[in-house]
């Protein structure tokens, strides 16, 4: 009992620090207005790409939304530079939260949580489908994206499979919203752009569908 308490003080000290260096970064300020926060990305020359990982982290930690993040970064970098650089923070901030939490917070999280419909379901889905239901719930986007980081720190998974299964599985919804963002950036909103966005949204569907159909093959034979 007492070590889970100091693990958990350390911790909370350790997201102390992570708010306190944002805030000092104006950050929390910036990011509810898109256009400043795209104005001060800008400013910050060669850093700024520490910066939004860092930032990337900020929200994956306090299990925020990043989808205003992707437009941003899609506004800045266009879809693809934008894309990867959300994939890569997204994975990397997901494995440090997945080591965290599993060290620092495991005892918690499944007292806190054990009785959560989407918890559960994680955790059966990862016993009986391993990987594959990582690269489901990581595709489908069906579950808080950043709360994911947390639940999976109960299961087996190693670190190295699930930043590369997070960069890869993710990509099509992150970049779906890059590629949003710079298109209307570039053309406004026309009819071409609502048949590429259709079929952008089609495929983002179909992955986890594709994936999910393939695991209960699996299952069955």
């Amino acid at each position: 009992m007492r070590n889970q308490v100091i693990k958990i003080t350390v911790f909370v000290i350790i997201v102390i620090a992570f708010w306190f260096v944002a805030r000092k970064l104006g950050i929390f300020e910036r990011i509810n207005n898109i256009n400043d926060f795209i104005v001060y990305i800008n400013s910050l020359g060669v850093y700024q790409y520490i910066i939004f990982l860092f930032i990337l982290l900020v929200l994956s930690v306090t299990s925020s939304l990043m989808q205003p993040l992707l437009l941003v970064a899609g506004v800045i970098w266009g879809p693809v530079i934008g894309g990867l650089l959300c994939l890569f923070g997204q994975a990397l901030s997901g494995v440090i939260v997945l080591m965290f939490s599993r060290y620092f917070l495991r005892d918690s999280i499944y007292e806190r949580f054990k009785t959560n419909k989407t918890f559960i379901r994680i955790q059966d889905g990862f016993e009986r489908n391993g990987n594959q239901y990582l690269m489901f719930t990581r595709a489908a986007s069906l579950f808080p994206y950043n709360i994911q980081n947390y639940f999976y720190s109960l299961t087996k998974i190693k670190a190295f499979n699930f930043f590369w299964i997070s960069f890869v599985f993710a990509s099509p919804s992150f970049f779906f919203y890059t590629f949003l963002a710079d298109r209307i950036i570039e053309e406004g909103v026309n009819f071409q752009l609502f048949l590429l966005v259709s079929l952008l949204a089609i495929v983002t569907v179909g992955i986890p569908l594709l994936i999910k159909y393939i695991s209960s093959r699996k299952a069955t034979s």
